[in-house]
């Protein structure tokens, strides 16, 4: 059987074989790692924590990107990186219909972006960038290889943020951003 589109509600299990095209995480979830989980696009809508090294073959996005099932009332969505290593085959989004937060808190964290950092999916207008948060980012290392897009506060104390692609990228920095 071939998972296209999985939301999960309560905690998430596998014994093997799980690769839904996209998991839609709805409420808190402690993200499983292992072999049994190939994720492929993966939508925080709600704190979601890793529980050990993680890899997406696509995208992840934090934030709903519709207003069906339970996105309409979820707040606070968020990938709480946890000391752990994040890889993000392609973009690293944030949500259109609610925005969520990459939290980077502890100097043992790696996020390596192969794709692009950038806002809202979906818009090609108005706030496009990624929003960092006073507090999201304050250790640990972030290499984007794509375009970077940010707006807000950006990092503060130990974070380290490496723009690294072989090909030529964008930076786009809204006033106030710091690295």
């Amino acid at each position: 059987m071939t998972l296209r589109n999985l939301a999960v509600a309560r905690s998430l299990t596998s014994g093997g074989g799980f690769k839904p095209d996209t998991l839609t995480l709805i409420g808190a979830q402690l993200l499983p790692f292992g072999t049994a989980y190939d994720y492929q696009t993966v939508v925080a809508t709600a704190l979601t924590t890793l529980s050990g090294a993680t890899t997406t073959a696509n995208s992840l996005i934090v934030g709903c990107v519709t207003t069906l099932s339970d996105c309409t009332t979820v707040s606070g969505a968020s990938v709480n990186v946890n000391g752990q290593r994040l890889t993000v085959a392609k973009d690293l989004r944030q949500g259109k219909v609610s925005s969520g937060a990459l939290l980077m808190t502890k100097a043992a964290e790696s996020v390596v972006v192969r794709g692009s950092l950038l806002g809202p999916v979906g818009l090609s207008t108005g706030a496009t960038e990624f929003t960092v948060n006073d507090g999201d980012w304050t250790a640990g290392i972030l290499r984007v290889a794509g375009e970077f897009r940010g707006r807000g506060a950006g990092a503060k104390g130990a974070h380290v943020t490496i723009l690294d692609g072989a090909a030529s990228k964008s930076l786009r920095i809204i006033k106030g951003f710091s690295f």
